[in-house]
């Protein structure tokens, strides 16, 4: 939307304010501005400006894109009405608008980037790059002169040109300097979003660089922050609405203290972006130890409810061997990234020679020890130092009977 201010200048009321600025410009004078909110982004398009907002265009801003085979072309061209110029270089605040501007009644590239794929890029323009400066005005009514400005940007690629205001004098052939608007309370605007300081008293001045009529800004040192910005997880009030972080999807995460992918139910946060060490699962009944969880696998007689079932020890789902129904056989830790205890009870107290093997998928024997059975008991440590990740099969043997069971490595 388009808000138009008129006021007659007060340069006599703050001249101890102004004169060192704007000396130049009559008592008389009598600017209309108009503010573009929001401000106007074109892209592949045109705008046009109508400075004194009767319904006719002074000049027109242009973005166009076109590309061949070999090249991508964009650029901004600015097209003035028959009997209007523009100045072709852009501008600071301040400076004299009036019959000494070097006008240009044609149409004009400001600003061009032609690319070469894949080799070079090339640009020129003297509004190639440039962020909020001026570009004086100059149009005919009746039979009539006047002068203006428009506050733009183009981006560095000249892909696209960003109106944020303007201004003309409505007395006829009377001059203005560019970024003069009508005396009055402006903001500060420090972080140059066009949202003046909330908490700035504002100060009255005629120029608008470096201000704003606007003071909702609750942060103007980030231009990221002012009202109506998209609220982001950060906790930060961006949209300056007093709450941070609010109109942002939540959910809960849970502990993972043990590192094993599993969280702790009752440990947990509710955020809108995932804390360094919670996940979203909660299923692990100890968060201390990263081999129990649901994915482990039950080792008997080892007083643990290992796969958080809620069960200690269950022959079941345990790991054994059926070889002898009355013994149990169990590997641990299984997986394993290279060292497993290997732990056999028979139902009988037998004192016996054990052999161990560890063969791979090849039928052979990569590792081999003995050890011994002492009343029905074996437990004995293994190390595969040189071996691959797979699958292997551990063999115990004692005297007739062989317990077996898989192993896998994964280092």
């Amino acid at each position: 939307m388009k808000e138009q201010h008129s006021f007659s200048s007060r340069l006599k009321d703050y001249s101890l304010i102004t004169s060192g600025i704007l000396a130049s410009v009559s008592v008389d004078a009598q600017i209309v501005y108009t503010d573009v909110n929001p401000d106007y982004y074109g892209s592949s398009t045109n705008y046009a400006i109508d400075l004194n907002n009767d319904g006719i265009t002074e000049l027109i801003l242009n973005s166009e894109h076109s590309w061949t085979s070999d090249f991508y072309y964009s650029t901004v061209l600015v097209d003035p009405e028959p009997e209007n110029s523009f100045a072709l270089s852009p501008y600071i605040a301040g400076t004299q608008i009036d019959s000494n501007i070097a006008w240009k009644g044609t149409a004009a590239e400001i600003a061009v980037l032609v690319t070469a794929y894949g080799n070079w890029t090339w640009g020129e323009g003297p509004w190639l790059g440039q962020y909020e400066k001026f570009m004086p005005v100059r149009f005919k009514l009746a039979n009539d002169q006047y002068y203006g400005w428009v506050r733009l940007s183009v981006n560095p690629a000249a892909s696209g040109f960003t109106v944020y205001d303007y201004a003309y004098e409505s007395t006829p052939f009377q001059s203005l300097a560019t970024g003069e608007i009508p005396c009055t309370v402006l903001y500060p605007d420090a972080d140059g979003d066009h949202y003046g300081d909330l908490n700035s008293t504002g100060v009255i001045t005629c120029l608008i660089s470096g201000f704003t009529i606007d003071h909702s800004d609750c942060d103007d040192s980030n231009p990221s922050v002012y009202p109506g910005a998209t609220e982001d997880c950060n906790g930060i009030d961006d949209d300056c609405n007093s709450v941070a972080d609010d109109a942002i999807p939540y959910d809960t995460y849970f502990a993972d203290d043990d590192n094993d992918g599993f969280g702790n139910a009752s440990n947990s946060i509710d955020s809108c972006d995932q804390p360094v060490g919670y996940i979203t699962d909660n299923t692990d009944c100890d968060d201390t130890n990263s081999n129990v969880n649901p994915d482990a696998t039950e080792i008997l007689f080892n007083g643990i409810d290992d796969d958080c079932d809620g069960y200690l020890d269950e022959f079941g789902t345990g790991i054994f061997s059926s070889a002898n129904a009355a013994s149990v056989f169990s590997l641990f830790p299984n997986p394993t990234n290279d060292e497993f205890e290997v732990y056999l009870q028979l139902h009988n107290e037998l004192n016996a020679e054990a052999k161990i093997e560890v063969i791979n998928l090849l039928g052979q024997v990569v590792y081999n020890k003995t050890s011994s059975l002492i009343r029905g008991k074996l437990q004995s440590a293994i190390k595969l130092n040189d071996e691959a990740d797979g699958i292997y099969l551990v063999r115990v043997i004692v005297k007739e009977h062989i317990y077996s069971l898989p192993i896998i490595l994964e280092k």
